[in-house]
């Protein structure tokens, strides 16, 4: 992004701009297969009717919805896990 400030420093106008003109460019690109997600390779095509008989089920409103916000939420949400430890010799012996 080109800053058009004094000696090329980016605007809050400069920065504005650039996301307008992002989400132009989105609502413009076709839809991917993998969830419009940017770098997620598409879902592979499997045929499972080789399994076994197949059976179609639509899906209730609330499954949907619940459906595309926790798909979302585990990609865009970082997975964190942390340990401590400590010692507990003395909290063991408390009644």
């Amino acid at each position: 992004m080109k800053g058009t400030g004094r000696k090329g420093r980016i605007l809050r106008e400069d920065v504005q701009a650039y996301v307008k003109e992002a989400i132009k460019r989105a609502e413009a690109a076709p839809a991917a297969t993998g969830g419009g997600i940017p770098g997620m390779l598409p879902w592979p095509k499997v045929d499972f009717s080789k399994f076994g008989e197949i059976e179609e089920v639509e899906l209730g409103r609330i499954q949907k919805i619940s459906g595309a916000n926790l798909s979302r939420n585990w990609v865009m949400i970082p997975h964190v896990t942390h340990f401590d430890k400590t010692d507990i010799t003395e909290l063991e012996g408390v009644p």
